[in-house]
């Protein structure tokens, strides 16, 4: 065996002494070491960090990791206010520093490091500073609460794959026994008996398939709800769903552009004021869960002549919660606990996300107020749930206007169109008072706070979908033929009702500037743009519901092509491809934000973005958001609805046991848990 040399001796020798002498340096000692450049690897440090104040330079990360025995790489951000014109700005900086300085070290000594590293920092000055070095943050083995979550979630697969097999086993016995029978003829009867009369399940065979992934799958992609009298939702639904995707693939990414310049371009051209229009989709879901709470809500009252009992409000409301309160805690626990480890690089711990506020408002979630309180919209745990706590609100409000409705018809119409207006006029006078601006990049960021979350600014689609509910309960348009003047009238005001509030802000975002509006004009719009998009809805599903149900119209011109034209739209968003997809909308809505948060933060460096690759992030976005929610609703949604149908059947078991089955009750539609 060859004798190392003297040489190989010392140069390891050094380096040794060298990494020993570094572990016990302070960071003063270590950084006026670096300045004299007789700290170990002081020429890569400097090589591998950034060197200009405002560039959003990070630096080379993975060099500096190979620097792990010496050095740490730590990230750097200011707001800069430039002294020359007080133009304010964003930095980021990547920086290969001595191993003894900590992040909060890194900002008290920061000065001195910029000028080891040669940064110019004379013309700004830096406001709120902060730093993180990767290699503090503990990991996942020493946090106990997210190893409860990893078993958690592990407890739940373990029951999909037992539920399974325990499914496959029963299926198996069933066969067994029908292909024992040698009789042809019993073996024929047993499966037409079978077919027109299946034997109901006990409830220990539901229980124990409740998280059964043949059982599930077979309910989310194979069965179709015969009963759905408006099949354009479907479309309309996961159409909806991915321009919220779309929107928040710009609004997720934007913090990881190298230059703005494309997204000024971008949303300065009009037809891509579809993109910064995403925010309506979400009033979509609004109109789509008005209207089918209260279409269905009327219907059942109406069938049994009589309102809800007591017991039946209650679990009514018991039943949305725990359709929607599962899988919404699950993400909010994954996002919380188990996210925050799942990556790392230079722009990993860029993001702020919501879930940072999670230790003191998760509660806010559960009880889903999280819209009112805390009452700023960053403020809360998970942010993009602000949803959520609208909707249900609404849910619980909903029922007075059904109820008013049941007992005098003009009544119910008088109480929406009150509370639609109401709704209108507190938004114009938020807006107006406090002088908001609906551009999105306003300096006036109350908006977001005082407007565009909280539930007496967002209820105006709901109150239009409640009242297309009482409209079709009395019309039904799928027994109505319209007359073609009439088509027209409610096709070109669903075209001016949607054109108004998507491409309304053109000018404001055309010109960049939020002063290219007035306070009154802001006002207005901000108070009208809600109401106009749920109307345009409104006359569009009435519209496509009635034409889909029409026979092929008289050959006579314009009639007749636009009649077709109509057909044609009604058959593309009531096609069997969007049911279900459709139900995957609620998870899907719930997983997506999880998913970009972790995309983007996985970046190696800031994004040069063109249309095509942003056209790219979208699809791409849309399809891992789809596939997350395929995960969740398979894991709890869908087994925890189970499992809800299983306790309310016993409940009802307990009375008096109906002489036929009884009639569908709106809160048990599978459009509810997806809105």
């Amino acid at each position: 065996m060859k004798q190392p040399s003297c040489f190989q001796l010392g140069l390891l020798c050094l380096l040794v002494c060298g990494y020993v002498a570094s572990q016990e340096l302070t960071c003063d000692e270590a950084l006026q070491q670096w300045n004299q450049n007789v700290y170990p690897y002081s020429e890569e440090m400097s090589k591998y960090s950034s060197k200009r104040l405002d560039s959003n330079d990070l630096g080379n990360y993975h060099n500096c990791l190979m620097l792990a025995d010496t050095a740490h790489y730590c990230s750097c951000g200011f707001t800069l206010v430039d002294t020359s014109d007080n133009a304010t700005s964003t930095s980021l900086l990547g920086m290969c520093l001595p191993i003894a300085c900590n992040s909060s070290e890194v900002i008290t000594r920061f000065w001195e490091i910029s000028l080891i590293l040669k940064i110019e920092t004379d013309n700004y000055v830096l406001i709120l500073p902060r730093s993180h070095c990767p290699d503090e943050t503990a990991s996942l083995s020493s946090d106990n609460i997210a190893i409860a979550v990893v078993s958690f979630l592990g407890f739940l697969l373990a029951l999909v794959v037992v539920s399974t097999l325990c499914e496959i086993g029963i299926n198996g016995s069933r066969r067994r026994l029908a292909f024992g029978m040698d009789d042809p003829l019993l073996y024929r009867e047993h499966v037409q008996q079978s077919i027109e009369k299946p034997k109901a399940e006990s409830n220990l065979v539901r229980f124990a398939t409740s998280f059964s992934l043949i059982r599930n799958i077979k309910s989310t992609a194979l069965s179709v709800d015969r009963e759905d009298a408006f099949p354009v939702l479907n479309g309309i639904r996961v159409l909806s769903l991915t321009w919220v995707i779309m929107g928040h693939t710009l609004v997720f990414q934007e913090i990881y552009l190298s230059d703005l310049a494309w997204l000024e371009w971008t949303t300065s051209n009009f037809f891509w004021q579809f993109v910064t229009s995403a925010f309506f989709a979400v009033d979509t879901f609004f109109f789509l869960s008005g209207f089918l709470a209260a279409y269905h809500l009327i219907k059942e009252m109406k069938s049994k002549g009589h309102i809800l009992s007591p017991a039946q409000w209650i679990i009514m409301y018991v039943h949305r919660y725990i359709r929607l309160t599962p899988a919404l805690f699950v993400m909010v626990l994954i996002s919380w606990y188990i996210l925050p480890y799942m990556g790392e690089g230079p722009l990993w711990y860029v993001q702020d996300p919501s879930t940072n506020n999670c230790a003191d408002y998760w509660w806010t979630n559960l009880l889903y107020i999280e819209n009112i309180y805390p009452w700023g919209l960053g403020d809360e745990c998970a942010g993009w749930l602000w949803y959520l706590a609208n909707d249900m609100q609404f849910f619980v409000v909903m029922p007075l206007f059904v109820v008013a409705f049941y007992f005098n018809e003009w009544f119910g119409w008088l109480t929406v169109v009150v509370a639609t207006f109401t709704s209108v006029i507190a938004t114009i006078w938020l807006m107006i008072a406090n002088d908001y601006s609906v551009y999105f990049w306003a300096s006036n960021s109350g908006y977001w706070d005082d407007v565009y979350v909280k539930p007496w600014c967002r209820i105006q689609p709901y109150m239009v979908g409640i009242g297309l509910g009482f409209l079709c309960y009395k019309f039904d348009p799928a027994k109505i033929k319209l007359p073609p003047w009439l088509m027209y009238v409610l096709y070109g005001s669903s075209v001016i009702f949607l054109g108004i509030p998507a491409f309304g802000c053109f000018k404001l975002y055309h010109q960049q500037s939020e002063d290219a509006w007035s306070t009154t004009m802001n006002g207005v719009y901000g108070g009208i743009c809600r109401l106009f998009w749920g109307l345009g809805l409104a006359t569009m599903v009435y519209v496509c519901t009635a034409i889909a149900n029409e026979k092929e119209p008289a050959e006579n011109g314009f009639v007749y092509y636009s009649s077709l034209v109509g057909k044609y739209i009604s058959a593309f968003l009531s096609h069997a491809f969007w049911a279900p997809v459709g139900k995957l909308t609620y998870c899907a809505y719930l997983m997506h934000p999880v998913w970009l948060t972790f995309a983007n933060a996985l970046l190696g460096e800031f994004v040069q973005i063109s249309n095509s690759l942003f056209a790219c992030f979208f699809l791409g976005n849309v399809s891992i958001s789809l596939a997350l929610a395929t995960a969740l609703l398979l894991l709890v949604e869908k087994p925890f609805a189970n499992l809800e149908a299983i306790l309310m059947g016993m409940l009802k078991s307990r009375g008096e046991k109906p002489k036929k089955p009884a009639p569908k009750h709106f809160y048990d539609s599978p459009e509810m848990s997806i809105e």
